[in-house]
């Protein structure tokens, strides 16, 4: 995450997920009465306070302006430190990323994470200034995926993208009107995934960059492509098959 300032965390999956993670600093555990993760924020010597349910209600809605399914535990915490992508790809033989050039919507961008997570996925790049910042929602959508799937924050994605072909990545990028199917790219040990915003999709100048563009086959329809986190998961998971089948 790219801001040193907190933000608050809520949902049992997404605080579990983050009290497990040593490497996320916790300012604060709140919850409710028999709460089962109270006993995880006091092994980190994690301040806590208990509130009732009323109280607790108040506070999500005039301190961490959260009107959601809370289940009644919230953290406050801090960002996870900024990631070195160099060290990621120096580390590792067999790594797949997601690029996100544009995707604004911290739904979206929780959606994917989770999805990530889910299929394997090692990475999510994004650019710094085109990426959302509202970080309670993309926490609490991703259900603690944020926790162990990695954030790049780069500056320019056209030479990131350059720096991973480099490194023997080979880069694909996926809008509806795509060159190949899914079928059609062959497996490599090193991937990268390109998803556009929902709107315009891919900039020109990162489509350029791409060794391929692709779409996902569908059958005739009246409503159009695929949500991009929708989309995200039908690819993952295609991708994942294929790594466990070969």
């Amino acid at each position: 995450m790219k801001k040193s300032k907190s933000y608050f965390i809520y949902g049992h999956h997404s605080v579990k997920a983050a009290l497990l993670n040593q490497y996320r600093d916790i300012i604060k555990f709140y919850y409710c009465d028999d709460n089962i993760l109270y006993d995880l924020a006091k092994k980190r010597d994690i301040p806590c306070e208990r509130l009732d349910k009323n109280t607790f209600k108040k506070f999500l809605t005039q301190h961490a302006k959260i009107h959601g399914n809370h289940q009644f535990c919230l953290c406050e915490v801090m960002n996870l430190s900024t990631m070195d992508i160099n060290h990621l790809i120096e580390d590792k033989e067999n790594i797949h990323l997601v690029i996100c050039d544009r995707i604004t919507d911290p739904h979206n961008i929780g959606t994917i994470l989770r999805n990530a997570h889910i299929f394997g996925i090692d990475g999510l790049i994004m650019q710094d200034r085109q990426s959302p910042s509202e970080y309670t929602t993309i926490s609490h959508v991703a259900s603690g995926a944020v926790e162990y799937v990695p954030i790049y924050h780069v500056v320019n994605l056209a030479r990131t993208i350059e720096m991973l072909k480099k490194n023997d990545f080979w880069v694909i990028g996926f809008h509806e009107n795509g060159q190949y199917t899914l079928d059609n790219i062959a497996l490599s040990s090193k991937m990268a995934y390109i998803l556009g915003s929902e709107g315009s999709g891919m900039r020109p100048l990162v489509e350029k960059s791409c060794d391929m563009t692709a779409h996902i086959d569908m059958a005739d329809n009246h409503i159009g492509s695929l949500n991009v986190s929708a989309a995200s998961a039908v690819i993952f998971h295609h991708f994942y098959q294929k790594r466990n089948a070969s």
